[in-house]
């Protein structure tokens, strides 16, 4: 960001993982130009934006220098097996701590694991001393 006389230059590098999602230097275009032309903008408010000074463009140096996700082999001797998940169940939320939350039930095991309420308390130990300093980080 620099200014040059009277005017404030900004310029952006946005980076889209083409394996995830491919996107145009004209859908880019297109989407800032409609944005700035809006009457109440959703994300450019209260800004002046000559749209002529829009300037999209593509670099694709970083897109030759990326490394594949995996660049492993793997040679498997049997067909894999599919591990079925413990049938989750529903409860009471019994942790004292959480007791002031909106909701009141839960499930074992939960997305962290824990497959009753000791090894939550197990697990919350650890991090009591943050839990008492800071009470309205539930």
């Amino acid at each position: 960001m620099n200014v040059e006389g009277d005017d404030l230059v900004v310029h952006f590098n946005v980076h889209f993982d083409p394996r995830w999602l491919r996107v145009q230097t004209s859908d880019l275009f297109s989407v800032l130009s409609n944005e700035i032309i809006l009457e109440e903008p959703m994300y450019l408010a209260n800004l002046t934006i000559d749209p002529n000074s829009i300037d999209v463009k593509e670099s694709s140096a970083a897109l030759t220098t990326q490394q594949p996700l995996s660049s492993t082999t793997a040679v498997t001797s049997s067909p894999p097996t599919t591990v079925q998940p413990v049938p989750r169940r529903c409860g009471p939320v019994q942790l004292e701590y959480c007791n002031k939350l909106l909701y009141n039930t839960t499930s074992y095991p939960n997305k962290l694991g824990h497959k009753n309420l000791q090894e939550v308390m197990d697990n919350v130990i650890a991090f009591r001393p943050g839990f008492l300093s800071y009470p309205s980080v539930y």
